[in-house]
């Protein structure tokens, strides 16, 4: 399980990426266990992963963009959409993430 700074400081990414609204959102329709699930998920893809070094926050939300464009997770494809746009990627690279995705993981599927 990991702290409650933790969580806070993933949960604060979260919401400069994704935006307020949205974190705010999912937090108060956790449960009581979905509330441990999601302080962990913040803490870990949030809070440590997405400010790891090596690559930019720009290129890792692209792959985000990517990878749930090639499993068809339409809805939440979109919040990662706007979430790049907030991050200064350009609408081209946010296309091309999502076409080139597609051609790794079969256009049209």
């Amino acid at each position: 399980m990991t702290g409650e700074s933790d969580s806070a400081h993933g949960r604060a990414t979260g919401a400069r990426i994704m935006g307020d609204e949205l974190i705010d959102t999912v937090y108060s329709a956790a449960d009581d266990m979905q509330q441990d699930v999601q302080d962990y998920v913040s803490a870990l893809c949030w809070g440590e992963i997405f400010n790891r070094d090596g690559l930019s926050q720009q290129v890792r939300i692209l792959i985000n963009i990517a990878a749930l464009a090639s499993i068809g997770e339409r809805e939440t494809m979109k919040h990662h959409v706007r979430a790049a746009i907030r991050l200064g990627c350009s609408r081209t690279e946010i296309r091309e993430a999502i076409i080139q995705a597609g051609s790794m993981t079969g256009i049209g599927r």
